[in-house]
């Protein structure tokens, strides 16, 4: 299962529970995020973190540029496209089917 952020990972595992289903055993986990403090977590969630201060400080630059700058009427130009990093943080959600060994 991967979840698009933390929040919604909290009720998917509130899910997962209910249905007797442990992440890293029954069922792999990842979200994305890392802002839960998932390390903490039994097992420790995988996790992909990503860099939220440069992303902040690049919207709020765009954000910038467009107030000095706003396109012309009819200006149809690509909105802008940033790349950050990502990092995978490995944990113990993620394990082999049910019925198999090793990783």
């Amino acid at each position: 299962l991967f979840t698009g952020s933390d929040a919604i990972f909290m009720g998917a595992l509130e899910v997962m529970r209910a249905r007797g289903l442990r992440p890293g055993r029954e069922i792999s986990v990842v979200t994305f995020d890392d802002m839960a403090p998932l390390d903490f977590m039994d097992p420790p969630i995988t996790a992909i973190r990503h860099p939220i201060h440069a992303l902040a400080d690049a919207a709020v630059g765009l954000l910038c540029d467009r107030l000095t700058a706003p396109p012309a009427p009819g200006d149809d130009s690509e909105p802008a496209c940033l790349k950050l990093p990502v990092a995978l943080m490995r944990r113990a959600s993620v394990g082999p089917p049910p019925g198999r060994t090793g990783r």
